[in-house]
């Protein structure tokens, strides 16, 4: 049977880690050492009751990216879903979840993402973000979000969780 490693709360969510006899424990600076923290922020749009899902590079998503210098978190998720979706009416409703992720990309990159749910009374102007490689803006229901987003990656669907428990 696996360890479960106790990751400081900052980072609870960025992986469930099972080492067979290692028992060790990441402090926030082992983990800040080893990785590049990038913060960035997206939003779980509703419209109509439903939900606006990005196809990205073949995988679909929720629209999210990385923070500005000076920028809060709360403008980068309205800027970034308005960027890579050409929808200009979002509107923040409140927060939802911080989620974590790695990536290598030159380094090793710890992503913090603060996701925002968000509501949209107009959705005149949808346009995909092409330089983002975005090449489709659905609307989905609820139901058919988690069946796209089930095969996408894991973190969105603790997004879609904390979604679900605030209705």
């Amino acid at each position: 049977m696996g360890l479960v490693l106790n990751l400081p709360h900052k980072y609870m969510s960025i992986l469930k880690i099972y080492i067979d006899n290692i028992p060790h424990f990441f402090s926030e600076e082992e983990i800040e050492g080893k990785y590049k923290v990038v913060k960035a922020a997206g939003g779980l749009v509703v419209h109509e009751n439903k939900i606006l899902l990005i196809k990205r590079k073949g995988k679909w998503d929720l629209p999210k990216g990385k923070l500005d210098k000076n920028e809060t978190l709360e403008n980068c998720a309205v800027r970034e879903v308005c960027e890579e979706t050409g929808i200009k009416d979002i509107s923040i409703v409140k927060s939802l979840i911080i989620t974590y992720h790695t990536y290598t990309h030159k380094k090793e990159i710890l992503k913090e993402v603060h996701w925002y749910l968000m509501t949209c009374s107009n959705d005149e102007g949808m346009q995909p973000q092409s330089e983002e490689d975005i090449t489709e803006i659905k609307w989905e229901e609820m139901e058919e979000v988690r069946v796209k987003l089930e095969t996408s990656f894991g973190t969105l669907m603790e997004v879609m969780n904390a979604y679900s428990k605030n209705l």
